[in-house]
């Protein structure tokens, strides 16, 4: 199993530091070996079956303080995100759908609104007029309140919930 384990050392120069990094990657199983943290006082270990604790007491033989910071799997931590990110694909693809959906339903409400003589929305009829501008007003993502227009049913029709 792929690992990462994070050791924090009492390195005070950079021989120090790079003999860390020797002792750590002699250990059997580590694949890379980096130094983390501010002051470059964690040794950052990765590799397949690495032994936790041998590499913890090569590495207290050089130095007085050694303490086992995180020991995470990398391949749960790849699943994992994984599926995040599958979940939020689906969330997002599920907001899309609805969204056209709300859209198409918008659109056919706009051809009901037409006037029925002239097949226009331009009519002269007032009512047909806000109909249509609260349409439009709801399909480009504008907010249609009844304080703009004061006829409670249209508003009732246009935002459906």
């Amino acid at each position: 199993m792929k690992q990462k384990i994070v050791i924090k050392l009492q390195m005070d120069c950079d021989k120090c530091r790079n003999k860390a990094l020797k002792i750590a990657a002699e250990v059997p199983g580590v694949t890379s070996v980096a130094l983390e943290g501010d002051d470059s006082d964690r040794v950052a270990v990765s590799g397949i079956n690495v032994d936790t604790v041998c590499l913890a007491n090569q590495l207290k033989k050089k130095f007085r303080s050694v303490v086992i910071v995180t020991v995470e799997d990398l391949k749960k931590a790849e699943d994992e995100k994984k599926k995040k990110d599958e979940e939020k694909k689906k969330k997002d693809e599920e907001e899309e759908k609805k969204r056209k959906e709300r859209e198409e339903k918008l659109k056919k409400m706009l051809h009901a609104a037409l006037c029925k003589k002239c097949k226009s929305s331009s009519c002269h009829a007032p009512t047909a007029k806000v109909i249509v501008r609260l349409l439009h007003r709801a399909l480009n993502g504008a907010p249609v309140t009844n304080a703009m227009y004061p006829i409670n049913l249209v508003t009732t029709l246009v935002l459906p919930k």
